[in-house]
């Protein structure tokens, strides 16, 4: 009888050790990466790595396939450490280090995909000047639910890669929307459900780059108004020398907000329209003025 207890708990304890070891089989295979350094995405400089992917999630003992999985890139200096970022504003400044990561929203990958990232050089914490880096590229999945922790599983491939930059000087800079004007409509129509369709007007601050927008600063919004002004600069942010500033009007609304128009200029460029209180039209947006500061 003791021998048959003890035959029946080893199975019970060893169960969820087989079974996670099963799903530990999962790989990703990363082939033809290729880095490009000190190229201009929408006027951002950075460096750009593209490679291939395929997932194979084994489901041999689990069936359901994984909720999610994120590819997460690691900037490392030329020891193999990770680079420290700059600006904790910045979506590229992951925890103290430069990176960028995505999260994909899909069932296992049963094909090839191409993939793509730009980091820029404004959230590197480095002198101008070439540097010797290397990049890592790592793959986690979630199994089930949103909350729970992505475990990293097994990557082949060229999962590593070394390259020199040359990283300008960079400058950080506030700004503000200190007015603006609004059309009536939105291409004929109310901007908002509800009695007055009026908009819940906003400005952001983008630097703006093919792969993925950096989102810097939100303000807050005023309701049901087709004109606002702020008083409250943006955060200071830092960006590399020759860099293009996106600000964005958009809508505030509960999911998304809606963009109302946007402009962009190098920060030389902001600073004269600043100067001059120069008064901006773009797209539905009828009046736009802004103020402009270096900061020390």
């Amino acid at each position: 009888m003791k021998n048959l207890i003890f035959l029946l708990a080893s199975v019970f304890l060893f169960l969820p050790l087989s079974h996670r070891a099963s799903v530990y089989r999962d790989t990703c295979s990363i082939t033809n990466t290729k880095i490009a350094t000190d190229i201009k995405s929408k006027d951002i400089l950075g460096v750009q790595i593209d490679f291939d992917y395929f997932l194979q999630y084994d489901v041999k003992h689990k069936k359901q396939e994984p909720l999610n999985f994120i590819i997460e890139i690691d900037i490392l200096d030329h020891l193999g450490k990770q680079l420290h970022a700059v600006g904790s504003e910045s979506s590229f400044n992951r925890k103290g280090f430069a990176g960028a990561e995505k999260t994909e929203r899909m069932v296992a990958v049963r094909t090839k995909t191409a993939q793509h990232f730009f980091v820029p050089y404004y959230c590197f914490d480095l002198p101008p000047g070439q540097t010797p880096l290397q990049v890592s590229i790592r793959v986690t999945l979630r199994d089930s639910a949103f909350d729970e922790k992505p475990r990293i599983i097994s990557t082949n491939g060229t999962t590593s890669q070394s390259f020199t930059i040359s990283k300008p000087p960079t400058c950080k800079v506030r700004m503000l929307c200190s007015g603006v004007r609004v059309s009536e409509t939105d291409h004929g129509k109310n901007w908002d459900f509800g009695l007055s369709g009026l908009p819940d007007p906003m400005f952001k601050i983008i630097l703006d780059n093919d792969i993925q927008p950096d989102f810097i600063y939100n303000s807050s919004s005023v309701e049901n108004s087709l004109s606002a002004a702020w008083i409250d600069f943006s955060v200071p942010f830092l960006i590399s020398e020759g860099d293009k500033i996106t600000m964005g009007i958009y809508d505030k609304d509960t999911l998304i907000d809606d963009l109302i128009g946007k402009e962009s200029h190098t920060l030389d460029e902001w600073l004269d329209i600043s100067k001059a209180s120069k008064e901006l039209v773009f797209d539905q947006v009828k009046h736009c003025t802004v103020k402009v500061e270096k900061v020390k």
